[in-house]
C-alpha cells in the first residue's frame, strides 16, 4: 500500500471513530488531509471502499492470532488474552462498533463476512471451551446449550461495550477499556471449576499489577 492511501485511512479512522460513520464524508476526509476530492477519489472511488478495507483491517488483526493458536496452546490465559486483543481492536476501530447495524445495513458484503466471521469464531471459542473442560479448569456444562450462550455473551459484550459507554457519555480511556476487559472475565467466572478459579484470580491479579 502506498504512503498516501494509507494517510487516507489513517485519516479517515480518526475521523470515523471520532464523528461517526454520518458526521463523514470524502470531502470531510479530503479537508483534514488538505488535499482535492479528486486527488481522493483516484485511491477511493466511494466512502465504502475505505470503511471496507478498515474492517477487513479490523477482521486481519484478530485472525492473526487465531491462526497461530496450537490445541495444546489453549488455556485460561489464552482466554485473557484474546478478550484483550479484541477489546483493544475494537477500541481502535470503534466506529465500526458505534456504528456497526446502519454498516452492516448498507453493506452487504460485510454484512455476508460478519455472518461467517461469528460463526467461524462461535466453533473456534465451543473448541476452547471443550478443551479447557477437558483440562478440569471450566466446569462440564449443567444445562442445554450453556456455553454457547457463553460464547454469545462473550461476544455481546464485547460488541456493544462501545455504544454503551457513548450513550451514558462516558469517554473511551484507558479505564474504560480495562473496566470492559473486567467485566468480561467475569462472565466467564461462574463456568470455571476449582483448578479454574485458583487460575483466574492469578490471573486478574496479573492484569492489574
Amino acid at each position: 500500500m502506498n504512503k498516501t492511501k494509507r494517510q487516507i485511512l489513517d485519516t479517515a479512522l480518526a475521523l470515523f471513530n471520532k464523528r461517526g460513520l454520518a458526521q463523514v464524508s470524502l470531502r470531510t476526509i479530503a479537508d483534514e488531509l488538505q488535499i482535492s476530492p479528486g486527488n481522493l477519489t483516484y485511491h477511493f472511488k466511494r466512502r465504502e471502499e475505505i470503511v471496507e478495507v478498515l474492517y477487513y483491517e479490523f477482521v486481519a488483526v484478530v485472525d492473526e492470532r487465531f491462526a497461530k493458536i496450537n490445541p495444546s496452546e489453549v488455556s485460561l490465559r489464552l482466554i485473557f488474552e484474546l478478550i484483550s486483543i479484541l477489546t483493544e481492536t475494537r477500541l481502535k476501530y470503534s466506529f465500526l462498533m458505534r456504528d456497526f447495524i446502519s454498516l452492516v445495513a448498507e453493506n452487504p458484503s460485510i454484512k455476508k463476512h460478519y455472518a461467517a466471521i461469528i460463526e467461524k469464531r462461535r466453533r473456534q471459542s465451543l473448541f476452547f471451551f471443550e478443551k479447557l473442560i477437558e483440562q478440569k479448569v471450566l466446569r462440564a456444562a449443567e444445562l442445554p446449550d450453556e456455553y454457547v450462550f457463553l460464547y454469545e455473551r462473550i461476544q455481546i459484550l464485547g460488541n456493544f461495550w462501545i455504544t454503551s459507554a457513548v450513550m451514558q457519555g462516558n469517554k473511551l480511556t484507558k479505564a474504560a477499556v480495562e473496566r470492559n476487559f473486567e467485566m468480561i472475565v467475569q462472565v466467564v467466572y461462574p463456568y470455571l471449576a476449582s483448578k479454574g478459579q485458583k487460575e483466574w484470580k492469578k490471573l486478574t491479579a496479573a492484569s492489574k499489577g
